[in-house]
């Protein structure tokens, strides 16, 4: 607690700082913690994390034919590439439609893993956005359906191990040629 002390007053001499409370099991901390709507919990086994679920809802809600779940998100880049059907590039107002709810998806990947690498394939596509990026876009708030809250638990470790892994798909984008890099790093079994 000392230690937390000590980072606070050292970041309050250099930053104007918003103070929302401290999160922890004792007396006088909260056990729920709301940081740009994203939810952070304690509990005694340990924390919780979930990404503001109004933007799933918004998504789910905006996209026309999001009414069945679908269980993955996203689509092979081929699928966007392939020539004949979808060739077509939206009305300007459709258009402005798909770079919104887009940009919203986009948003909420920052806490959704689960919907980072479709939500990245549909941000590639926003400047000059054909109807087969509409029914991509149509597919991740199909996903948002069935798995419209997330919600990460990130249970008490001791002398946890990190471990970092990193992978490509080598010029897997079968337009362009580019690469799609990632990686995870792990805290234990964080």
């Amino acid at each position: 607690v000392r230690a937390l002390d000590e980072v606070k007053a050292g970041m309050h001499e250099r930053f104007l700082l918003k103070e929302l409370g401290r999160l922890g099991g004792g007396q006088g901390e909260l056990k729920e913690l709301r940081v740009l709507n994203r939810v952070i919990r304690w509990t005694p086994a340990g924390l919780k994390y979930e990404a503001d679920p109004r933007h799933a809802e918004i998504v789910v809600r905006g996209v026309a034919g999001a009414e069945r779940a679908l269980s993955a998100p996203g689509t092979s880049s081929k699928d966007f590439e392939a020539p004949g059907e979808g060739d077509e590039d939206l009305p300007e107002r459709t258009a402005r439609l798909f770079r919104s709810f887009t940009a919203r998806a986009n948003y909420l990947a920052l806490g959704r893993p689960d919907i980072s690498q479709a939500t990245k394939e549909l941000c590639r596509r926003m400047s000059a956005p054909k109807a087969a990026d509409l029914r991509a876009l149509s597919r991740v708030a199909r996903y948002l359906v069935g798995a419209a809250r997330v919600v990460y638990e990130y249970p008490w470790q001791s002398c946890p191990v990190l471990r970092a892994y990193t992978d490509s798909d080598f010029a897997g984008c079968v337009a362009t040629r580019l690469s799609t890099p990632g990686g995870a790093v792990l805290l234990g079994t964080h």
